[in-house]
Parts: C-alpha cells; sequence; structure tokens
C-alpha cells in the first residue's frame, strides 16, 4: 500500500516525504473527539 501511495505522489509531482510527513503531522494533532472528520 506504500508503494502505491509513493507512486501516486511521483505521478502527480508531489514530494513523498513532504506528503507523509504532512500527514502524520496531522494525525498527531488530530483530537481523538474529532475522528469522524
Amino acid at each position: 500500500m506504500l508503494y502505491s501511495l509513493i507512486g501516486t505522489c511521483a505521478m502527480n509531482n508531489v514530494n513523498p516525504y513532504e506528503w507523509l510527513k504532512d500527514i502524520f503531522e496531522r494525525i498527531n494533532n488530530h483530537s481523538v473527539n474529532r475522528l469522524s472528520e
């Protein structure tokens, strides 16, 4: 699955490292009370 996400990043000219970093930061800062969002 991770290879698929990285491949999609590459096809869309998105830096996979920066994208994953952003996702992990968002997950880390997301409140448990807002999981349905």
